[in-house]
């Protein structure tokens, strides 16, 4: 099966149009982290849209576009009607996936040792006391999981002896039924 890949097209920052029903806000200081992303790698991410240029994800580029002067961006008109659009929207600002801590703070790890300590902070709107906590986690993270680890196998274990037990009243004519409601 082939999959389409739209390219974008340049556009005219004043012919975008918003909704007004974007859910996805940002505070000030992600606008302000967003701009220094855009600034130091560029506008790398298109604004999506439906054919007549009313977007579906983007909003908060478009806004910070807009401080930064820019007269046209990057944008990937789709074929979509409205219904589809906005499931377009919940989808890219929904569908991210979940962060694993250990590699994240792998991550962490290998930005601070290049010495991109600040830049981290300031594109994740961290505090220094956040890092902190997001790497200190290692130890606990661990610890939980082998906490996990064990009551996994308690449990197991009462499955594995409730499985006998229900099988020696199977055996001996008792009602298992008792048993499974606490009753024996």
């Amino acid at each position: 099966m082939d999959v389409e890949v739209p390219q974008p097209e340049l556009v005219d920052i004043d012919r975008l149009q918003l909704d007004g029903d974007n859910p996805n806000k940002m505070k000030k200081k992600q606008l302000h982290a967003l701009r220094k992303a855009i600034k130091r790698w560029s506008f790398i991410v298109p604004i999506i849209t439906n054919r007549g240029l009313l977007v579906a994800d983007g909003e908060q580029r478009i806004t910070v576009a807009k401080e930064l002067g820019m007269k046209q961006v990057p944008v990937v008109r789709l074929d979509v009607e409205d219904v589809d659009r906005r499931l377009l929207r919940q989808v890219l600002n929904k569908l991210k996936g979940q962060y694993v801590p250990e590699l994240d703070q792998e991550e962490f790890l290998r930005i601070i040792e290049a010495g991109s300590e600040e830049d981290l902070k300031a594109f994740l709107v961290a505090s220094d006391k956040e890092i902190n906590a997001a790497l200190s986690n290692e130890e606990e993270t661990a610890s939980r999981r082998s906490i996990v680890g064990g009551l996994r196998e308690l449990a197991y274990a009462q499955a594995h002896r409730r499985a006998g037990e229900f099988n020696n009243c199977v055996k001996t004519g008792f009602n298992p039924y008792f048993m499974i409601l606490g009753q024996f």
